[in-house]
Formats: structure tokens, sequence, C-alpha cells
């Protein structure tokens, strides 16, 4: 089953260090999502000017659910035989977190997931989790916008020859400042499916 869930422009909290203040809900059926230290980079290495020879991108970040469990995402997608960054991470292909177990509370079983595009400028980020709580399961699903602060670092060989015995010719190398995210119970259970259990 697959929520479709809601589009939300969020931008960045003031502080980016540490992770946001959270009243802990009352029961786990108060679901509300905290992802912190998001964390976008990107390098590109051209062996020639026609010849895109490496690319790959990484994007991290600490996710929270209090009503579940926290756990650590990221992936590192290799790129195809250009420079379009749409070429990164084959949305609509997501990646699994990985569950952190020293304090599950609640929880009987669950797992969190996301995806990720970038395509025009517009940075979009899909997370999707799943638990069980007192003889129910849930599936929650929200689509972020990322307003993520990104500086290209460019480095190009001024004595590049062709042929060039194995020189590089341009290396791009793209950091963005990392940010954190918080999003209300309200949001969260507007874009849940409960059921029972049987």
């Amino acid at each position: 089953m697959r929520l479709t869930s809601l589009p939300i422009l969020l931008l960045p909290l003031a502080s980016t260090s540490t992770l946001p203040a959270i009243v802990e809900p009352a029961s786990c059926h108060t679901p509300s999502f905290h992802l912190t230290n998001i964390s976008y980079t990107a390098n590109l290495v051209f062996s020639t000017p026609a010849h895109l020879a490496i690319s790959s991108a990484t994007l991290s970040f600490t996710f929270l659910n209090p009503a579940a469990f926290p756990a650590f995402c990221g992936a590192t997608s290799r790129g195809g035989p250009s420079s379009d960054t749409s070429s990164y991470f084959q949305w609509p292909q997501t990646y699994e977190c990985d569950e952190y177990t020293e304090e599950p509370g609640e929880v009987v079983s669950g797992s969190v997931e996301f995806g990720y595009l970038h395509v025009g400028g517009v940075r979009s980020l899909e997370v999707n989790e799943t638990w069980t709580c007192e003889g129910f399961n849930y599936f929650a699903s929200v689509n972020l916008t990322l307003a993520l602060d990104c500086e290209t670092t460019v480095w190009q060989n001024p004595n590049f020859t062709w042929p060039n015995n194995g020189e590089l010719y341009r290396t791009e190398n793209v950091v963005c400042e990392p940010i954190d995210i918080s999003i209300g119970s309200d949001t969260v259970l507007a874009n849940t499916v409960k059921e029972q259990m049987e």
C-alpha cells in the first residue's frame, strides 16, 4: 500500500547542529517527523572535456519519530554518462534506513525508507515510515521540498593536453550546508494511514 503524500515546502531551522527540542507524545499513536543533519554532496570527475569518468552523490540524515523509533538514512548514487543531476538516485527508487535499537519504546516493528529527486533546481525528499503500535499498523508518507544552500567548487587542469597520459581534465565538488526539518503531528497524521491488525 502506498499513500499519495502531500507536497510540503519547509525551510531550514535556525540551528542545524543539534536535534530539535521534542516533546514526547502521549502514546505511539501521535507521530511527528524530525530530520536532522540533512547533508548532500556530489562529485564529478572529467578525464577529458568530453568524458565524465566518475560521478556520484550522497544524501544522509538522521530520522526521528517519537511515536516510533529513530533511524539513520543514507545512500550514495552513481551518476550516468552526463552531469545531469536527475541521473542520481533514479526516482522513484527508495532506500532503506537503518533503525536504531537502543530505545525501541512501544514499537513492535517498522521500517523507514526515503527517495530523492533533483530536477530543474528543485530538490524533493520523500520519507515513508511504517510502524506497529498497540494493535494498529501505521503508514506515513511525507514529501518535502528541500531548501539547500549548496556550493560548487570547480578545478580544471591548466596543463591538460591530449593525449594526456592519465591526467584529469576537470573536477566538480558540490557541498550543501546541513539543515534540520521538523514536521508536526497534525501534518504527519494527515499523511498517515491507520489500520487495525487482524
